[in-house]
């Protein structure tokens, strides 16, 4: 089982950007542009560029289909959380250019609630926020993903409660 842990770069992804979006592989894949643009050299427009093929996205994510990454973009899209271009030279060229609209995710985060620590404010609790942020429910986010089945009784994770025997 050793080969399953984390030995290669992960994906990583916030549970509330999940949550907003009902589907944890549509935040991977937001989170995954973000990650791209943070490195990309194309600048079109004023803005950063990446671009992708449905068959190389499928590289990045194996576990969903080509049909089902097309399909995630294009939700990302409408939801004016992406926006595309054709920066391509040859005009037959139909690979698509994405990069995020920063600023519909910022109202996507204001209508959830969350706001973005400021570094340097003087705060009580050094984070920025005036109240100390409302920790997720994990098993909530498990059940609205349908991952799991969440038990009638949560069992604790604290292992001073219920230490190893």
């Amino acid at each position: 089982m050793r080969s399953l842990l984390i030995d290669e770069p992960p994906l990583q992804v916030l549970p509330s950007l999940a949550i907003s979006l009902d589907s944890a592989d549509k935040a991977l894949i937001l989170q995954q542009i973000h990650y791209w643009l943070n490195r990309s050299n194309n600048v079109r427009d004023g803005f950063r560029w990446i671009y992708n093929s449905a068959a190389k996205w499928h590289e990045q994510f194996p576990w969903l289909s080509e049909k089902t990454i097309q399909r995630y973009l294009k939700d990302l899209e409408k939801r004016g959380l992406l926006i595309t271009g054709n920066y391509n030279k040859a005009k037959f060229d139909r690979t698509k250019w994405y990069r995020i609209d920063y600023d519909a995710l910022d109202n996507l985060g204001s209508a959830l609630g969350l706001t973005v620590p400021t570094i340097g404010t003087e705060r009580p609790n050094g984070m920025g926020l005036e109240s100390p942020p409302i920790p997720i429910d994990y098993q909530r986010l498990l059940q609205r993903l349908q991952i799991i089945n969440v038990p009638t009784q949560k069992p604790s994770m604290d292992p001073m409660i219920h230490p190893t025997k």
